[in-house]
């Protein structure tokens, strides 16, 4: 704990205070080294500034909250006084979010450009942590974590004002970091004084809020530092052509004409894919034919699959069926179809053709069964796509959609789990930027329910990633995809520091073990 006068605040308090400091990294963190050596550009000090204008934004809100928590008004008196005074003492200039907005301004962010940022998932989360926090558990646990975050941000506050005063020459005054030096460690102080416990279980509450409050604030500056490795500053969805940044971000497509209506893929195609391609059948084309393979009876005369790749599924499917069966598979990429025309020619019942997944509703041919694989996950107009294939089914036919979730995060056997949660969170980023929909699975289930299908069946298809050439599959993807997600603006040595890291796990003896992969089948 910092040097103040703590005769009044009970010793348990300070010692667990100075632990946590250890524990949790505050003035010593990345994000607060990097700021006072100069280690980041303008543009990431935007990033950063823009993050932090969405805590200071709220801050009051936590104070409200814990003050409507606590039915001793002697108790309410410090806060209900902090509460005036971040509100400049109802003086407008005074105000501590206009203090920082006038810091913002400063330093070259116009206020119009906060409206329309959009904080990282760090910041939110931190946000809705601390307020249902204070506002919907004991206040004790609230009122320690608010201690704790006003000591924090006393202490990094002079750091940061002092830095900018010191490096940004056009800057006049930083009279917010300065003001909050002083009444934050005054804050702080007086919500420790209040911090008593009459028993065991209230000692073991404050406890609670003093580490919930450490954690949070170091993690919320961890958070920050890892959005700056995908983030490209001010320039977001929200703020430009959302086609022009995709059109960047997939690059130029080789060997392809692109249609207006035509996803986006920013991996390799054709040739280039067959590697990767051959991977990803070889761990998932068991179950997903198997699935195919239970609604297939007498009746069955043809199955469509959307977005056939390099066609090695559609010539397993084609060999396992009785020969009567019709398999007709398609993909957007003419390069895909070369090389599956060319890799399956023994299969009287196979045929392939060039069909955009959007137009697929233009088939003159009606069909039993109908399979997509990693198709919709890469489309803008999801719902639109399954209204054409339902048009193509015939009446009792199946719908199976097979995709990737990424908001499931699964669970691991592995010993690295930063690595995964970082995959994990770079794929995320990626369909952001894409403009994709990150809840397919929701948008189909209730496509399928508007549209009255029967029979709505989920299913998982992912199994344990064991050997070296299976964990590949975390790297390859990213390896075929890097000119596109540098044209993205994520530095090229973060790119090759991810990879690297992803190859790490290659290497491991632990298997890993998580659940994305899902099947969503539907009968008209």
């Amino acid at each position: 704990m910092t040097d103040k006068n703590t005769s009044h605040i009970d010793p348990f308090v300070i010692e667990l205070v100075d632990k946590l400091y250890q524990i949790y990294p505050t003035v010593n963190h990345k994000l607060i080294v990097n700021i006072s050596t100069l280690s980041y550009n303008l543009e990431e000090v935007h990033y950063i500034a823009k993050n932090i204008y969405y805590v200071v934004k709220n801050f009051p809100r936590f104070l409200s909250a814990i003050t409507a928590n606590m039915d001793n008004y002697l108790a309410r008196m410090p806060l209900v006084e902090n509460l005036f005074e971040e509100h400049g003492r109802m003086n407008l200039d005074h105000v501590h979010l206009r203090s920082y907005i006038n810091f913002l301004n400063q330093i070259g962010i116009p206020t119009h450009d906060l409206d329309s940022f959009e904080p990282c998932a760090g910041v939110i989360a931190y946000v809705r942590s601390v307020l249902d926090l204070c506002l919907h558990y004991n206040y004790l646990e609230g009122l320690a974590a608010l201690g704790v975050i006003e000591d924090i941000v006393h202490q990094v506050s002079p750091i940061i004002g002092q830095t900018t005063k010191k490096h940004i020459s056009n800057i006049n005054r930083v009279s917010h970091f300065s003001e909050h030096e002083v009444l934050d460690e005054q804050h702080s102080k007086e919500i420790y004084e209040l911090l008593k416990y009459n028993n065991e279980q209230e000692k073991q509450l404050i406890a609670r809020g003093l580490t919930l409050g450490a954690y949070y604030h170091s993690k919320l500056y961890t958070d920050i530092v890892d959005a700056l490795l995908y983030e490209t500053g001010p320039k977001t969805l929200s703020t430009v052509d959302a086609d022009q940044f995709i059109n960047e971000f997939i690059g130029e497509i080789k060997e392809e004409k692109v249609s207006e209506k035509q996803y986006v893929y920013p991996l390799a195609q054709g040739k280039a894919a067959v590697n990767r391609l051959a991977l990803l059948n070889k761990l998932y084309n068991n179950k997903s034919i198997a699935t195919i393979q239970q609604y297939i009876d007498k009746t069955t005369k043809n199955i469509l699959e959307i977005g056939c790749g390099t066609g090695v599924l559609a010539a397993q499917l084609a060999s396992v069926v009785d020969d009567s069966i019709q398999v007709l598979a398609t993909d957007v990429s003419e390069a895909q179809i070369e090389v599956a025309r060319n890799a399956h020619t023994k299969n009287r019942n196979l045929s392939f053709i060039v069909c955009d997944c959007n137009q697929v509703g233009q088939l003159q041919e009606k069909f039993d069964i109908i399979y997509m694989r990693w198709v919709i996950i890469y489309q803008k107009n999801i719902s639109e796509i399954i209204h054409q294939l339902y048009r193509i089914l015939k009446p009792g036919g199946y719908l199976i959609i097979e995709d990737n979730n990424p908001m499931e995060s699964g669970c691991y056997s592995y010993e690295q789990k930063d690595i995964i949660d970082h995959w994990n969170q770079f794929f995320k980023f990626a369909l952001v930027k894409t403009g994709q929909v990150i809840n397919i699975e929701k948008t189909i289930i209730d496509t399928y329910q508007e549209l009255c299908m029967q029979d709505i069946t989920k299913d998982i298809n992912q199994s344990s990633l064991v050997t070296e050439e299976e964990k590949a599959v975390f790297y390859l993807g990213i390896e075929e995809s890097k000119p596109s997600i540098i044209k993205a603006g994520i530095r090229e040595q973060h790119v090759d520091t991810f990879i690297a890291e992803l190859k790490t796990i290659c290497k491991s003896k632990y298997p890993v073990d998580f659940v994305k992969n899902f099947q969503l089948i539907a009968r008209k």
